[in-house]
């Protein structure tokens, strides 16, 4: 009788999840983005105690340039986004639903805060300010519809923020009171997507098995590559070789 009720309960499993729940149908991927060149200094985009800009509240202290962070012992380039090119027909199902409803932007010291983040067409986007000056958060998107709002000094509650459609490239966000700030935002409607690490590392797991394609995108350089592809294997990490970046192209832009 026990036998009979465990193939019950089989069979059952296999009726609602057919066979996602079969771990030889996903794999992970993972990899790592490195500059190649002579490492320059970085220099901020706010010093501190610039008296040419007129905000006090923006040169209490020196303003980072986040769109070059690059680990100088390991050479990795932070703020990559790595995702899938489209959708694909099968998704995990513990991923199907994003584990957060919400993710926080943030802006400190006059600065964005997270620089680079993933947004799934699911979630709310949380934009507050922990700075005691009025902020502007100005969204540049291709299908959604463009958003332009004041945030209020000290802001803890937030301004939400919800996008219906995928985006094709990572969303440009600036505040038009401050001109130096800006962000990226990459809109998804599927869980592939992630950012590299600050050692420029990036990890992607239960994907679909078979050849999957990928696309590459930094601020400073744009489209790394359109069309990577990757071959995901059964209960397994594939690791990509490592993709080089050159310093010179990042500081064209």
């Amino acid at each position: 009788m026990l036998l009979r009720l465990r193939m019950i309960s089989v069979i059952v499993c296999l009726l609602l999840f057919g066979t996602s729940l079969i771990a030889e149908d996903w794999g992970a991927w993972k990899g790592r983005v490195v500059v190649t060149g002579d490492l320059p200094e970085v220099a901020p985009l706010v010093a501190r105690g610039d008296t040419a800009v007129k905000d006090s509240v923006c040169t209490a202290g020196d303003v980072p340039d986040d769109s070059l962070r690059i680990d100088p012992e390991s050479r990795g380039l932070a703020g990559v986004f790595v995702f899938l090119r489209r959708k694909p027909k099968a998704i995990h199902p513990e991923l199907e639903v994003s584990a957060e409803s919400e993710v926080v932007f943030d802006q400190k010291g006059c600065r964005f805060v997270p620089h680079t983040m993933v947004v799934r067409t699911d979630q709310t986007v949380l934009v507050k300010s922990d700075d005691p000056t009025n902020h502007n958060t100005h969204t540049h998107p291709t299908f959604n519809t463009p958003e332009n709002f004041l945030v209020q000094p000290n802001n803890r509650d937030g301004v939400p923020l919800e996008f219906r459609l995928p985006e094709p490239n990572p969303v440009k966000v600036t505040c038009d009171l401050h001109p130096w700030m800006n962000a990226h935002w990459l809109v998804v409607d599927h869980p592939y997507a992630t950012l590299t690490n600050e050692k420029g590392e990036f990890f992607i797991e239960r994907l679909p098995v078979g050849e999957q394609t990928f696309r590459i995108w930094h601020e400073r350089f744009g489209w790394i590559d359109k069309s990577l592809k990757a071959e995901i294997a059964a209960d397994e990490t594939r690791d990509h070789t490592t993709i080089e970046v050159s310093i010179d192209e990042l500081l064209k832009n």
